[in-house]
């Protein structure tokens, strides 16, 4: 993938294929402006700039230190918790009786994820691209959510498709919709040949089992 980068954007994910609304995005690109990679290593590039190598030198010295940065935040990840191990039948019926998933408030997600930690059903590492409150803004570039292929996978969707979101301004979310739309994004694995989930879609995904649990307890 190295090799192949041509142009990115800073602090903007960037995705090869999705079926989300582009326009947007393609308004906002079309305002950002063209920089060298020299001038990004020189700290004179405005953030949210279009990188664009000005010669094969300059396109070397780009994927020469991309090459670096990911050789040692390779994006490798915990494997979720497994349920069956973790969480006890008490703690199933006590999520089940404080919580309604499908009518959440940030505060009341940031909290149902606590909970989901102190009982090790979660990972302290996707707080943040689970969407917890107190870890917003912070994200750590890999490899995967840098430059990797991105695909929705429809037919996993919600009914009625997208939903609001807290960082879209919802007062309140439909965790049921949520996690189901989130689960469903794939990224292009080189070494498997094969579209598989994200790591983001993996934790949504564990969120989705917790839900199925809860739902069995309610």
């Amino acid at each position: 993938m190295i090799g192949s980068i041509g142009m990115m954007p800073l602090n903007y994910r960037t995705s090869c294929t999705s079926t989300k609304d582009t326009t947007s995005a393609q308004e906002s690109t079309a305002q950002l402006k063209t920089v060298s990679w020299s001038e990004v290593m020189d700290g004179t590039a405005p953030t949210a700039s279009i990188v664009v190598p000005k010669d094969a030198e300059d396109r070397a010295a780009m994927n020469a230190y991309f090459a670096d940065y990911f050789a040692r935040n390779p994006g490798t990840h915990e494997d979720q918790p497994d349920l069956n191990e973790t969480m006890t039948s008490e703690e199933w019926q006590t999520l089940a009786e404080k919580y309604d998933p499908s009518s959440m408030t940030q505060k009341q997600y940031d909290a149902l994820l606590d909970d989901l930690l102190d009982m090790g059903a979660i990972n302290a590492e996707d707080l943040q691209i689970l969407g917890h409150s107190a870890y917003q803004g912070m994200v750590k570039l890999t490899a995967e959510n840098a430059f990797t292929c991105t695909v929705l996978n429809n037919e996993d969707l919600p009914v009625g498709g997208f939903v609001p979101k807290f960082e879209h301004g919802a007062s309140r979310v439909n965790l049921w919709a949520w996690v189901q739309e989130e689960k469903s994004w794939k990224v292009y694995d080189e070494e498997q040949n094969n579209w598989v989930p994200s790591h983001k879609a993996e934790a949504f995904g564990q969120i989705y089992d917790i839900l199925q649990g809860m739902r069995a307890y309610g």
